[in-house]
């Protein structure tokens, strides 16, 4: 069976999770002129972030790390930031740091844009991560699977339980075991569709 600590995390756990990390940024007292989300996981904070900051710009970098759930060697810009951010106080922002190598490429990625001031904030923080972002509400050692990643999570984890000899229906129920918050004729339809 499929060895992965990990724990799904509901919607409204999320929008309460970002609204603690926009307290912490307004308690001190940054206020940045546009937000940069890192793809794909850092949109949907960065977007409800962009929200509660007045809906100031949100731009976007796309950095490759993982597939399906196995780290690459180092992590790669796909997608740059485009458009002049000289003098800008940025926000970078995205869901969890693991190792802080993708937090650390995007960084630097930044300060070649000329901006003034560049700040990090992210949902979690792996207790491993060599980076702490500036803002962070959750320290934790386990895998995070957020509402955005569901369909993502159950098609990995599919193809992991197909090849161990699992079948559409044992696979099924192991992911509506644990917690996975989807309609059950949704899963098994992107199982049989998709994995199996």
């Amino acid at each position: 069976m499929v060895k992965l600590k990990f724990k799904i995390v509901k919607l409204s756990q999320t929008y309460k999770d970002i609204l603690m990390l926009w307290q912490k940024i307004v308690k001190d007292r940054f206020k940045p002129d546009l937000i940069v989300a890192i793809l794909r996981g850092g949109y949907f904070p960065a977007k409800i972030l962009s929200e509660l900051f007045g809906g100031i710009n949100l731009k976007t970098v796309e950095i490759s790390f993982y597939k399906n759930l196995e780290r690459e060697n180092k992590p790669k810009i796909i997608q740059p930031i485009y458009g002049s951010l000289k003098g800008k106080n940025v926000l970078l922002v995205d869901d969890v740091v693991d190792s802080g190598e993708t937090l650390r490429l995007a960084y630097k990625h930044l300060l070649k844009k000329e901006v003034f001031t560049v700040k990090t904030a992210a949902i979690h923080k792996k207790v491993w991560s060599r980076i702490n972002p500036d803002y962070y509400v959750h320290e934790i050692d386990w895998w995070v699977v957020y509402p955005w990643e569901l369909i993502e999570f159950s098609m990995v984890i599919g193809r992991k339980l197909k090849k161990e000899g699992k079948n559409l229906r044992e696979t099924s129920v192991f992911l509506l075991k644990k917690g996975l918050n989807l309609d059950g004729k949704v899963v098994k339809k992107v199982l049989k569709e998709i994995v199996f």
